[in-house]
This record gives C-alpha cells, structure tokens and sequence, in this order.
C-alpha cells in the first residue's frame, strides 16, 4: 500500500506559538537543539538523533535553540486507511 507524504528538510525550526492540526507530524533532528512542547507539558530537549512525533489534535510548538538540520514527515491521516483509528484513538504515554 502506497500512503501520501509530505517530506521537508530544512535548517533549523521556524519558532512559533502553538500549533495544533490533524496530521501526523514527524521530526528527526540531524544536528543541533530545538524545545519542545506537546500539550502544554514541560518543554524537552531534542537534539541530535533524536526524534518527535506529534498525534493529530494535539498542541504542540518549536523552539531552536541551538541551529539545527531536521526532516519533517507530515502524514494526512484521511489517507492513513486502516491505521486511522489507531492514530486518533490513542496517544502513547512514556
């Protein structure tokens, strides 16, 4: 099965407000630092190698802090078939 992607790579995270949408977005940190928050939760730290995954309807927000390379994978969860529900039933907690 062949699923639609969008795929950015860029350099460095646009730092904005909070942002919320139905996607599934994926960020891989190449290099560098960036903050997270994700549901208003306590900012993380991602740096190198690591890696976010944002669930559709969630807030969440970037901040750079030390420049930094990424890839970006936004998934439209309307193309996501049978992994649908699975993707807007549920969030993994730690």
């Amino acid at each position: 099965m062949v699923y639609r992607i969008f795929v950015e790579k860029k350099d460095g995270l646009v730092d904005f407000g909070m942002k919320l949408h139905s996607n599934v977005e994926m960020v891989f940190i190449l290099e560098g630092e960036t903050n997270v928050w994700i549901d208003n939760k306590e900012a993380e730290k991602a740096e190198s190698g690591d890696a976010i995954i944002v669930f559709p309807c969630q807030q969440y927000r970037y901040e750079t802090v030390k420049k930094e390379d990424h890839v970006l994978i936004a998934v439209d969860i309307k193309r996501m078939g049978e992994f649908l529900k699975t993707f807007t039933s549920q969030i993994p907690t730690k």
